[in-house]
């Protein structure tokens, strides 16, 4: 399982390599140039480093899920099926391949932000550090990264059983995004729904958390079953 979750996160950077470089190169450029520049191509970088953070912060859920399942393709599904690994197992080496796709977009995120802090602010970059050695430290932070990896997984694994279950109703490919789309907005409500109920006379914060828990886990083993028994490909 580990030889394959090496080969497919190579196999996703070696293909992201020059644009990861590019946005390196951005991120350096708009810290040294002043936002104030006059200098035409100077704006342009400074619009493209705002754009990165955006969409690194805004679709850090989504960049990873779609690598997940953009790989349930008819050609690649076929190859993985004669992965002499069982389904729960490659179903898993997807979450994990996912969830640190759309840790890296989001450390992008938190980077370009700081630059901002720093750049925009007359803040020091010695006292950022400091700032988050120490909350590094807290409680809170520990809660936040809790709260952060269970809401990763709970959306990675909601919209993979939705999008299997959209292709065991329509297994042509023909209005089976549409299906998954309809089903997991019904989900989600139905989560947050039983959530609102449930954290009325208790901590909202740490019910959310164990029914996203519950969620993953539940969305986890359903989705394996599919695969095993109701995609075609497997029958």
């Amino acid at each position: 399982m580990s030889k394959y979750i090496k080969w497919e996160l190579k196999d996703y950077f070696s293909k992201k390599l020059l644009f990861f470089i590019g946005i390196g190169a951005i991120f350096l450029l708009s810290s040294i140039i002043p936002y104030n520049t006059d200098f035409f191509l100077g704006g342009l970088i400074h619009f493209g480093f705002f754009m990165i953070v955006f969409v690194s912060l805004g679709f850090s859920f989504v960049i990873g899920t779609k690598r997940i399942t953009d790989t349930f393709t008819k050609k690649t599904f076929l190859l993985e099926s004669m992965i002499p690994l069982s389904v729960k197992k490659i179903l898993l080496s997807k979450f994990i391949i996912g969830f640190l796709i759309n840790f890296i977009y989001s450390v992008i995120g938190i980077i370009g932000l700081l630059i901002i802090l720093v750049k925009g602010g007359d803040i020091n970059i010695l006292d950022v550090f400091d700032g988050l050695f120490k909350a590094f430290n807290t409680e809170y932070f520990i809660r936040f990264c809790i709260a952060y990896i269970i809401s990763i997984l709970a959306f990675m694994s909601t919209v993979m059983l939705c999008y299997i279950i959209g292709k065991v109703i329509k297994p042509n490919g023909k209005g089976n995004k549409l299906i998954a789309i309809i089903i997991w907005f019904i989900l989600f409500y139905s989560i947050s729904y039983v959530a609102a109920i449930i954290a009325v006379d208790t901590e909202p914060d740490l019910i959310l958390d164990l029914i996203y828990a519950i969620t993953t886990v539940a969305s986890f083993f359903v989705s394996s079953w599919l695969i095993e028994n109701k995609l075609e490909i497997y029958n």
